[in-house]
């Protein structure tokens, strides 16, 4: 009987050394397959979260709103992409949305708010360019010139006392219900 007891000794050490093997095993297994991963990880996060800049876009497919001077800029900034005309933001929405087109350019107040009222379509913060609105009145005629004075007047005052950043947050900030400032998790950008 004590050999029998003996054995069964042996018979259970033997078994637990082979799971303790195997437990090792796996563990090794297992930890050398999360640092091949996480050695890799950062490089993929970095990518999917690189801050994309109007470079990015040069070889794509441009979205040009047509009869706009957005046509020269695209031609000097995207000069080896492709374009495409549409008539509007709208249509060049849809087309950013459904993979016909990969960035377009616009301007920003107009982009703040279609960001806005379309998550999924954000936009480049930086500019590429600057503008310049104007008014235009007819010449010549003296009550369109006071009204020109008087324009240009308001607005350096606007400028100079914070009226025209007070505007610019009622219709743009934060808080703003007209355009709020979404994050959206998107590939899809205007430039």
């Amino acid at each position: 009987m004590n050999r029998l007891k003996k054995t069964d000794y042996i018979i259970v050490a033997v078994l637990l050394a082979l799971i303790v093997l195997i437990v090792i095993m796996v563990t090794r297994s297992n930890t050398e397959t999360k640092q091949s991963s996480t050695d890799t990880a950062p490089t993929a996060a970095a990518e999917t979260h690189k801050t994309l800049t109007y470079s990015d876009y040069n070889g794509k497919k441009i979205g040009i709103l047509t009869g706009t001077n957005m046509e020269a800029e695209s031609f000097k900034y995207f000069p080896d992409s492709e374009y495409l005309y549409f008539d509007g933001y709208p249509n060049l929405n849809t087309a950013l949305i459904n993979g016909a087109i990969d960035a377009y350019l616009g301007d920003e107040p107009a982009l703040r708010c279609i960001h806005a009222e379309q998550p999924s379509i954000d936009y480049i913060k930086g500019r590429l360019t600057n503008n310049n609105y104007s008014f235009a009145f007819r010449k010549n005629e003296d009550s369109e010139t006071k009204l020109c004075d008087q324009l240009n007047k308001f607005l350096t005052k606007c400028r100079a006392d914070g009226t025209l950043d007070e505007i610019d947050s009622i219709w743009f900030g934060k808080r703003s219900l007209i355009c709020r400032d979404l994050r959206a998790k998107t590939a899809r950008y205007t430039l």
